[in-house]
């Protein structure tokens, strides 16, 4: 377990059962550190089209394909699929997000 622990980021590490309970603690994890830590609001997860994460609902949310989200509504919002090797993609540096053409989340966002 010390050699582990030496090879982790403030000496911590976190044990799951199972790729989906790792892949919801990596989204929590991201979405806390962007609000505590970063104080930005970002709180998009960026998946690719046809990918499985797992079968809890963030990671149902996460994977994006209706076969496995039928039943499950409402979905959790904040998830963005893109397709492997987009080129339409772009960061824009200004707010730390990553946008691709006219996002309906965003469009939420900013007027509600």
């Amino acid at each position: 377990m010390g050699g582990l622990l030496a090879t982790a980021h403030c000496g911590k590490a976190f044990f799951c059962n199972s790729g989906a309970e790792a892949n919801e603690a990596a989204i929590k994890l991201a979405r806390r550190y962007n609000q505590r830590v970063k104080e930005n609001g970002a709180f998009e997860i960026i998946s690719f089209t046809g990918a499985f994460h797992g079968r809890t609902l963030a990671t149902v949310a996460a994977t994006g394909q209706a076969k496995f989200q039928d039943g499950f509504s409402p979905i959790p919002e904040g998830f963005l699929q893109l397709p492997i090797g987009d080129s339409g993609q772009r960061h824009d540096g200004k707010d730390g997000r990553y946008h691709h053409g006219d996002d309906p989340g965003r469009r939420r966002r900013e007027s509600g």
